[in-house]
């Protein structure tokens, strides 16, 4: 079987990113590009990660899908040459700070459960995560 995975993206809550992006259109995007795995991006971002709550649903284990009534209307407006099946994977951009160096490194960070991040909200004042 062939993966093809974007799973490096930001939400539209992202500074220099389109105010259209939603997971309709991801879902649009990745069928006219033949990507099979897609990342939802800004997972640490409140408001991004409740629509993302609202619009997917557990495909498989740690593994998300657009809800059938959302595919469904996006499908009727992509040509039938568009096939296929886009999952979704939760995820994010961390920067970690190693000491004093002055390299810090920009990592993606990948999650299976929307209550886990639930958790992780409640115990933050914003929705950045920087690890250090």
């Amino acid at each position: 079987m062939e993966l093809v995975a974007d799973v490096h993206l930001h939400s539209r809550f992202a500074r220099a990113t389109s105010k259209e992006l939603n997971p309709e259109n991801l879902f649009r995007w990745s069928r006219i590009k033949g990507v099979n795995l897609v990342g939802t991006g800004d997972f640490t971002h409140p408001v991004w990660i409740e629509e993302l709550r609202d619009k997917l649903e557990p495909a498989e284990e740690g593994i998300y899908r657009l809800r059938s009534e959302l595919a469904s209307q996006v499908e009727e407006e992509l040509p039938t040459s568009c096939d296929g099946e886009v999952r979704f994977v939760l995820s994010t951009e961390i920067w970690i700070r190693r000491g004093n160096c002055s390299a810090d490194e920009i990592e993606e960070l990948l999650r299976t459960n929307l209550e886990s991040i639930r958790s992780q909200h409640a115990s933050q004042e914003s929705g950045l995560l920087v690890i250090l």
